[in-house]
């Protein structure tokens, strides 16, 4: 039987070999801190350089390993936030959090000081620099200069695990008498969860003053509760229009301007999201889909009664069942002015 693991280690590979592989001597130290603490026979700590092989398909392993871990310890530097695959980690397991059956938990280790980490104002702009400063950090980044066999750092490394299995205990006693999950391991001094918002990096490339402005106008138009916009989008709606159809837009920060559900038990796990950059959407009993904002070159309402859909590009259909015919022929037109907007055209009047 294939060994599953119960913890992932995500980290940027550079900073592992710079320190000569002490990423990975913390990860195994880690990972027999836990078995002792907890007397389990059998506890892994997935780590892609020990259990991922040349050849293998690597990113199906991670993403499957990511489905089937309890702990997620991501490795905090200014690197982790630059590098695609530890994004990619970290965006996978947040949406994996928000389900509130899974037993799921994420612990930062800050090990490098990061500007994402510190800055406020780079926190707002990344959401999963946020999502990880919104969570209890063990801070490392003097612990990194000793060895790890100095009793400091063997305190640290028992303290983390003993902080591990307290909150895994506690979930578990939780789900089995039947109550609510407390929530994870956030700070207790945050007020605000973070924004899903454009990282620093893609600021300059894609920031359009004129899509956020016609998204804003029309927002005031749509008077049916399946349309939101901007801060009124429900977070379950959102987290669940990532994990089902649109995850990439949490991968790559896109900001989110307006979400349209057209689920019939109003989850959100249908529908489509405009973002600044894409149009996803996800039609009943279909796989999700997106289409680039640039390659939009018409959208058109079609259909009769409650078989409603969006054209786009004309081969491309998005049902929008729950909705009016009127709210349709509105979203038809927001698309429309926002690629006029893009290829230098006039948006229509209104």
């Amino acid at each position: 039987m294939p060994k599953q693991p119960a913890g992932f280690l995500s980290y940027a590979r550079f900073d592992d070999d710079y320190e000569e592989g002490r990423l990975t001597q913390l990860r195994q130290r880690l990972q027999g801190e836990i078995r002792i603490q907890a007397g389990w026979q059998e506890f892994t700590i997935f780590q892609d350089r020990a259990d991922i092989h040349w050849g293998e398909e690597w990113k199906a392993r991670l993403e499957d390993a990511i489905r089937n871990v309890t702990f997620f310890i991501p490795v905090v530097t200014p690197l982790y936030f630059r590098s695609d695959a530890c994004r990619e980690e970290l965006g996978q397991f947040l949406t994996k959090v928000e389900n509130p059956n899974q037993r799921s938990f994420i612990f930062p280790i800050y090990y490098v000081d990061a500007t994402a980490i510190n800055d406020a104002a780079e926190r707002a702009r990344d959401p999963l620099a946020a999502a990880l400063a919104n969570r209890q950090l063990a801070d490392w980044r003097e612990l990194r200069f000793e060895s790890l066999t100095t009793p400091r750092v063997s305190r640290a490394l028992a303290d983390l695990a003993a902080q591990v299995l307290d909150a895994f205990t506690k979930r578990t006693k939780d789900q089995e008498n039947g109550k609510p999950s407390a929530t994870e391991n956030h700070r207790a001094d945050s007020q605000v969860e973070p924004r899903y918002s454009k990282p620093p990096s893609q600021l300059a490339d894609r920031e359009n003053p004129r899509i956020r402005k016609i998204t804003e106008q029309y927002a005031t138009l749509f008077k049916e509760e399946r349309f939101y916009f901007f801060s009124t989008i429900p977070d379950t709606k959102l987290s669940n229009a990532y994990s089902n159809y649109a995850p990439k837009a949490l991968l790559h920060a896109e900001t989110p301007l307006c979400l349209v559900d057209n689920s019939v038990w109003g989850s959100g796990k249908s529908g489509c999201l405009l973002t600044d950059a894409a149009l996803y959407y996800k039609n009943d009993f279909e796989p999700g889909a997106m289409i680039r904002l640039e390659d939009i070159k018409t959208a058109a309402p079609s259909g009769v009664g409650p078989w409603k859909v969006l054209r786009v590009n004309s081969t491309l259909k998005l049902e929008f069942n729950q909705a009016s015919q009127a709210s349709l022929a509105l979203f038809a037109l927001m698309i429309n002015d926002i690629r006029a907007a893009l290829t230098g055209g006039d948006a229509s009047s209104r």
